[in-house]
């Protein structure tokens, strides 16, 4: 076995599959993002009833998990 082999073995064995807990406020983004495609600060505010940072908070914790991409975000973009 090469060294190349090896580090294939070693990177195999630490995989780990990470579960990824999706609340309601979460698969109603999902799908609201599969029918719309996009979603702006002020619709996700409305759609889920929240106040702005937390709408932010899970917004990012979609994106940190994978399931979303956040692009744009701050005054800026606007």
């Amino acid at each position: 076995m090469n060294a190349a082999e090896e580090l294939i073995q070693a990177d195999e064995a630490q995989s780990t599959v990470v579960e990824v807990k999706i609340t309601l406020q979460m698969k109603i983004m999902l799908n609201y993002l599969t029918e719309y495609g996009e979603m702006k600060d002020e619709n996700l505010k409305e759609l889920l009833n929240v106040k702005k940072t937390y709408d932010y908070l899970i917004a990012c914790q979609m994106n940190e998990n994978g399931l979303i991409e956040i692009e744009g975000h701050g005054a800026k973009n606007r």
